[in-house]
C-alpha cells in the first residue's frame, strides 16, 4: 500500500498536466490501487467493493480510492464509506469515514447541504465513541489555494480518520492496521440504531412501496401459494447423479431457490428495486433520468437484464451511461446462489462495464441489497443445472 500512495503523490501533479485518455497513472488508480488495497487486509468481495477515480474525462483535483460496504451504497455520491482523499497539493492523504455529500448538495443546495451534512458527521462522531481510537482527527483540508464545491463536502462530510504527509507515509504495517481499524468503525456505524443509513436499501424508498411493505403484502396475500409451489417444484425435480457429496448440496441449494417457481418473489424484488434506482436518480438531482428507466423485462424477457437504468460519475455529473440491471431475488441469505441464465451471461459479457446484478435476499425476514458488477459475477461458481435438449436424428429417421 504505502507504494502505491506514494506513486500517486510524488506523479500525479506532472500527469495532470497530460492528457487524461490512457495515462498510466489515472488506470493505476482505477484498477492496482483497489486491488493492492482490498488484498491487503483481505477483504471480502461478496461485501466490500474497492473503487477508485482519478476523474472521469478529465481529471479530478482530489483522486480518491474507497471502500464500500454493499449493503450501505456502491457510489461517494450517497451513503457512507472508508476512502482515501489525496489533497489538491498531493502534499496530505486522509484515511476518513465519509459520507455521500451529493446527495445532500442535490437535497438542501450547497450552503445548507454543508450544514446540514457537517451536522450528521458531527453527530455520528459522537455516536462512535473514539476515546480509545486511533483515527479520531476531525477536520481534513484538501482544497488548497482554490475553492471546489466537492472538496468542501468531502471536508463536511469527513466524521473521523488520520492524515498521512507525503515523504512520511507509514510502512505497510501501520496502513494495515489503520485500515483494519477503521473498517472496525465503519461496522459499528452500520451497527448503530439511530444511524441514518443504516439500511440504505430500505430507507431510500418510498414508505409505500419499500421492500418491507412489498414483502408483507407478498406474505399476506401470496405466501401459501409460493410455499406450495416451492414444494412441487422440489419434488417433481429429478435427483441428479450423486458425484460427490459437495456438489450434490450444491446442486440442491441452487433448486431450492428456483425464481421460475417464486414468480411472486422475482417480481416482489424488481418492484423494488426499480423504486430505489428512481429514487437515487431523483436524490442526485435527475429526476429526468428517473423517469426514464424502463422495466425492460416485463415486456421482453429475454433481453439478457430486467432494468435500464443510468450511471452518474460524482466527478463529472454531466457524465451519464446505461446502466443494465438483472435482479436476483430470494428469500435465502447472500451466501446461497441464484439462477442465471445463458443469454444473461451472454448479455453481461457483451455488457461488462455498464452491466450489475442487484441481489436482494432475506426477502421474509430483514430483506437486503447487494449489488454486483460483471468483475464479481466472474468471481463465482456457475453449476450447471439445466440443460437444452435436441433428439439425435435417428429418432426422426422412418423405420
Amino acid at each position: 500500500m504505502h507504494d502505491i500512495l506514494q506513486l500517486i503523490c510524488d506523479q500525479y501533479l506532472t500527469e495532470k498536466e497530460k492528457p487524461f485518455g490512457n495515462n498510466s497513472l489515472a488506470q493505476s488508480i482505477r484498477k492496482a490501487a483497489p486491488q493492492i488495497i482490498s488484498h491487503s487486509v483481505d477483504l471480502d468481495s461478496n461485501k466490500y467493493l474497492v473503487h477508485g477515480s482519478a476523474g472521469q474525462g478529465h481529471w479530478a483535483l482530489i483522486p480518491w480510492i474507497a471502500v464500500f460496504d454493499r449493503e450501505i451504497t456502491l457510489s461517494a455520491t450517497h451513503g457512507y464509506y472508508i476512502v482515501y482523499l489525496f489533497s489538491s497539493d498531493m502534499q496530505n492523504i486522509y484515511l476518513s469515514l465519509n459520507q455521500g455529500w451529493t446527495f445532500y448538495k442535490n437535497k438542501y443546495g450547497l450552503q445548507k447541504g454543508l450544514k446540514e451534512v457537517q451536522l450528521e458527521s458531527n453527530v455520528l462522531r459522537n455516536n462512535l465513541n473514539l476515546s480509545k481510537s486511533k483515527l479520531k482527527q476531525s477536520v481534513i483540508s484538501l482544497a488548497i489555494s482554490q475553492t471546489n464545491s466537492l472538496a468542501m463536502g468531502y471536508e463536511a462530510a469527513h466524521i473521523t480518520g488520520t492524515c498521512y504527509k507525503k515523504g512520511k507515509i507509514p510502512n505497510n504495517e501501520k496502513l494495515r492496521s489503520d485500515l483494519l481499524e477503521m473498517i472496525g468503525l465503519y461496522k459499528l456505524l452500520k451497527e448503530q440504531k439511530n444511524n441514518l443509513y443504516k439500511n440504505i436499501y430500505l430507507s431510500s424508498l418510498p414508505k409505500e412501496k419499500n421492500l418491507v411493505s412489498l414483502k408483507k403484502e407478498t406474505e399476506n396475500n401470496d405466501n401459501d401459494k409460493i410455499k406450495k409451489l416451492t414444494q412441487e417444484t422440489l419434488h417433481q425435480s429429478k435427483e441428479p447423479p450423486k458425484t460427490s457429496k459437495k456438489k450434490d448440496s450444491q446442486e440442491k441449494r441452487v433448486r431450492k431457490i428456483d425464481p421460475e417457481s417464486n414468480p411472486q418473489i422475482g417480481k416482489c424484488g424488481e418492484d423494488s428495486v426499480l423504486e430505489f434506482e428512481r429514487k437515487r436518480l431523483t436524490d442526485l438531482g435527475r429526476p429526468d433520468l428517473a423517469k426514464r428507466i424502463e422495466h425492460v423485462s416485463s415486456s421482453n424477457d429475454s433481453a439478457g437484464y430486467d432494468i435500464k437504468s443510468f450511471d452518474i460519475d460524482i466527478d463529472n455529473m454531466s457524465s451519464i451511461k446505461d446502466k443494465y440491471i438483472e435482479v436476483k431475488t430470494t428469500t435465502t441469505n447472500n451466501q446461497d446462489g441464484f439462477y442465471i441464465s445463458a443469454n444473461e451471461l451472454e448479455f453481461a459479457k457483451q455488457n461488462k462495464d455498464n452491466y450489475y446484478i442487484y441481489r436482494v435476499y432475506s426477502l421474509k425476514r430483514n430483506a437486503k441489497l447487494c449489488v454486483y458488477s460483471y468483475r464479481d459475477l466472474e468471481n463465482t461458481n456457475k453449476i450447471p443445472s439445466s440443460f437444452y435438449v435436441t433428439f439425435k436424428q435417428k429418432y426422426f429417421e422412418e423405420d
